[in-house]
């Protein structure tokens, strides 16, 4: 996506999915192994050993250098790292969600979806719509094998956090046309297999500022350290951001210097990825609260859902800049403060 026609960046546009296997083969690529289906039931760390390590429900253990906990919002390294009262129990976000991932083919048999999502050339890399209604708003992207859409709606109701409630074409479409959604959107919904439609109650953690285990040698990344609404269109970003600024911090650090290098990287992301994070509040207020008959009537679109601060961080460089004088902070306590 160029700069311009009201975009004040430059962007890539990638389904998840296929970014997924990318780094997937290219972790293959480079000889790393990668294990599926395996959960962690315990992070520790051996200080004697300078190490980290994990154990799996049926008494595996695996040590390392360093354990980067990038396992979520359920993250059990929540158990080591340490917030005294900063991330308490998960809070309702006041969004809930309709979310579905299918094989396009079902979807770009109705007329309606293929004149309204692919009726130009898709890029291999597909396209991203943001749709609002009266009392809702809907995140639509579409390649030539996948849709995804997630469709935002207020719930003042209580939730609790799980990702396994699934839901029915029946309940989406009642939705709909209690709103005034349009044909478009219901037809990406009745393309959709029932088994592969889920309705999560969003929810929300404050920021917490402590990434790093007692000792340095767990590290959170991601969800793990900080939850992001889908509002945000930012989550999977900022964890690859973090997953730039942690290997820049080893690489300067180097091996013997493992919990100093954590230290920088939590110092150096934490603010960022607060200020992030609340860009999904903003987003969620303004996708609410558009008035979609002063939208048709002028001919104008929502705008960038984020800023530049946003897009145009090097978060490689911006370690490579900051790195030494944020060891002084932390090891003498001189001052600094993040740009």
């Amino acid at each position: 996506m160029p700069a311009g026609a009201g975009v004040p960046y430059a962007a890539v546009s990638v389904h998840r999915a296929a970014l997924q296997r990318l780094l997937f083969e290219y972790a293959r690529h480079l000889g790393i192994e990668v294990r599926f289906d395996t959960k962690v039931s315990i992070y520790f760390e051996d200080v004697e050993k300078k190490k980290g390590g994990i154990k799996t429900p049926d008494g595996e253990q695996y040590e390392g250098d360093i354990v980067i906990a990038a396992d979520g919002i359920g993250s059990r390294s929540v158990d080591l790292v340490e917030n005294e009262g900063s991330e308490g129990e998960a809070q309702n976000s006041g969004i809930a969600i309709f979310r579905a991932n299918y094989p396009a083919e079902l979807a770009y048999k109705k007329p309606n979806v293929v004149d309204r999502f692919s009726k130009r050339p898709l890029p291999a890399n597909g396209h991203m719509q943001v749709w609002s209604a009266a009392n809702g708003y809907a995140i639509i992207n579409t390649t030539d094998e996948l849709i995804n859409f997630h469709i935002c709606r207020p719930n003042k109701a209580g939730a609790k956090e799980r990702w396994d409630h699934k839901t029915n074409k029946n309940a989406i479409i009642s939705y709909l046309d209690q709103d005034g959604w349009g044909p478009d959107v219901r037809d990406l919904v009745e393309a959709c297999p029932d088994e592969a439609l889920f309705d999560w109650k969003l929810m929300f953690r404050n920021p917490k500022p402590n990434w790093v285990s007692p000792h340095g040698y767990v590290v959170q990344l991601g969800d793990a350290a900080h939850t992001f609404l889908p509002s945000s269109g930012n989550g999977a970003t900022q964890a690859m951001e973090d997953g730039t600024s942690l290997a820049s911090c080893l690489h300067l650090a180097g091996k013997a210097q493992v919990p100093l290098a954590a230290r920088v990287y939590n110092k150096l992301r934490f603010e960022r990825t607060s200020c992030a994070q609340k860009l999904g509040f903003r987003n969620r207020d303004r996708f609410m609260a558009a008035d979609i008959e002063t939208l048709k009537a002028k001919q104008v679109l929502l705008g960038p859902i984020m800023g530049m601060w946003v897009t145009q961080h090097d978060a490689e460089a911006y370690v490579y800049d900051n790195y030494a004088r944020c060891v002084d902070h932390l090891v003498m306590g001189k001052r600094f403060e993040n740009t």
